[in-house]
């Protein structure tokens, strides 16, 4: 499972160079959520997808949640259909964890191919 959490990280890539810097090295999923990056990974994928703001996770625990609660409304209007919720991103696990990442860097790879269409197809200035 290692490497197909690596291969799936290494899909976000573009998301990731958008993370503030320093961004830590990230090998597996489970150092992602262990070092508390669910949020800002979720955050810099959209910020492709919907065209929003990077955001970082707030210190408190009442703005934790509503943070949680808005980006799970983000996520929710980008077209995920599975289980979403503050808690989802908060509270993340292995597997609810890889099933949106999993579901971010689909969508990050047909919005790129979309944008290589697009600029193929434009007539040249």
């Amino acid at each position: 499972m290692e490497e197909a959490d690596s291969l799936l990280l290494s899909s976000l890539s573009p998301a990731l160079k958008l993370l503030p810097a320093p961004a830590p090295n990230v090998s597996t999923l489970q150092s992602l959520l262990s070092l508390n990056l669910l949020y800002p990974v979720v955050s810099a994928s959209l910020s492709v997808l919907d065209g929003g703001d990077v955001e970082e996770l707030p210190k408190t625990t009442s703005k934790k949640h509503r943070a949680c609660a808005k980006m799970a409304e983000r996520v929710k209007a980008v077209g995920y259909s599975g289980e979403m919720g503050y808690n989802t991103i908060l509270y993340p696990s292995l597997q609810s964890s890889r099933s949106l990442l999993s579901y971010l860097a689909e969508s990050l790879q047909k919005n790129s191919q979309s944008l290589e269409e697009l600029e193929a197809s434009s007539p040249p200035p």
